[in-house]
């Protein structure tokens, strides 16, 4: 999830004035981490340094991914993310 994502959801939630609980914020979609090591490989240059030393040990391949409910976000606060796991790697690849 992209941090601008994350700031529009908190701005909406603490204009709030009568709910209690927790509001779940992410994607929305699900994604496993060898999934976010082959979109961040493929963002340095193809490398399979990320796989290669940490999916194999930790046997990445049969993850099959996670999940945040995020129906509420869009229930209570009509948030959605704008940015996909992508694009939100590809604004924050300075920092990769």
């Amino acid at each position: 999830i992209y941090v601008e994502d994350v700031a529009e959801a908190f701005i909406k939630a603490i204009k709030l004035k009568n709910y209690k609980g927790v509001i779940n914020l992410g994607s929305g979609k699900k994604t496993s981490v060898l999934e976010i090591c082959k979109i961040v490989e493929k963002k340095l240059n193809g490398s399979n340094r990320l796989f290669n030393n940490i999916g194999k040990k930790l046997n990445l391949k049969n993850n099959t991914g996670l999940s945040a409910d995020i129906s509420l976000a869009k229930k209570i606060i009509n948030w959605a993310p704008k940015h996909d796991l992508r694009k939100a790697i590809e604004l924050g690849s300075p920092i990769i």
